[in-house]
């Protein structure tokens, strides 16, 4: 079945049907963004590569190896 045909037939179900097609789709939608919450809370946890990055441009800034904020 295609994209096309599936947006056809959803106008023929009943209000029930169309309420759980839509928490089972957002259901779906949560467990990608779960796994990239947890993704983003590895990457910026005390071992993770973003933590480290903001780690060492703290360290740059402290030294005065930045250049000046912008307006």
């Amino acid at each position: 079945m295609t994209l096309t045909e599936i947006k056809e037939e959803i106008p023929k179900l009943t209000l029930a049907e169309q309420m759980e097609l839509a928490e089972m789709l957002h259901a779906s939608f949560d467990e990608e963004e779960d796994e990239f919450d947890k993704a983003i809370r590895a990457d910026m946890s005390a071992q993770g590569p973003l933590w480290q990055m903001g780690q060492r441009a703290l360290e740059e800034f402290k030294r005065g190896e930045t250049l000046p904020g912008f307006p």
